[in-house]
């Protein structure tokens, strides 16, 4: 089982952001599937989206459910994973950080992914999966920012990883941070 969790600091209100999200929203902003249906579940929503691999569709089934401040969701059928579980927490961030840049409307965003493939060398195809996990929950944070505050780079991030190419944790010099976690004790990226 590997986690990856990707947090960033939007300058938007947090129920701006909020009203943002929603069942259909949360897998189209990572952009690898499709949505094609989301219909009401006990206590949440089922959701069906699809991708295309090779010559055919991968289709997956995600039981998705409020919690507090966000959303969760998981996998119920289909997909690449035998597992995935996905929370998304919109929170406030600490105040120093609203002070130090004078922004009173930011707000924090955390994607926390656990997931893995399982069967045999599940440990070699999740630490590959992991890098491919991290960009869909970023796309998805850069995706949230255009859409609800009109700006592709995140104000600040947090959370530290094992193989980030600088001491803040910013691999790629969009401003995000992410962190990860191997739940087994196996080390990140």
């Amino acid at each position: 089982m590997r986690q990856v969790e990707v947090t960033a600091d939007l300058r938007a209100p947090k129920e701006d952001i909020l009203d943002a999200l929603g069942p259909e929203a949360l897998v189209r902003l990572e952009g690898t599937y499709e949505v094609e249906s989301v219909r009401e579940a006990e206590g949440g929503w089922l959701v069906t989206a699809s991708t295309y691999v090779g010559d055919g569709p991968v289709e997956m089934t995600l039981s998705v459910d409020t919690v507090e401040n966000g959303y969760a969701y998981e996998l119920v059928d289909g997909g690449f994973f035998e597992e995935l579980h996905t929370t998304i927490l919109v929170t406030d961030p600490p105040a120093e950080v609203r002070d130090e840049i004078d922004a009173p409307d930011l707000t924090r965003v955390t994607f926390n992914s656990t997931f893995t493939f399982g069967g045999p060398l599940a440990r070699v195809k999740d630490w590959f999966a992991t890098s491919n996990r991290r960009t869909e929950l970023r796309r998805a944070v850069a995706r949230l920012g255009e859409e609800v505050v009109g700006e592709r780079e995140h104000v600040a991030g947090e959370g530290t990883g094992e193989g980030d190419d600088d001491r803040d944790g910013d691999r790629d010099g969009d401003g995000s941070r992410d962190s990860e976690r191997d739940r087994n004790g196996a080390g990140g990226g």
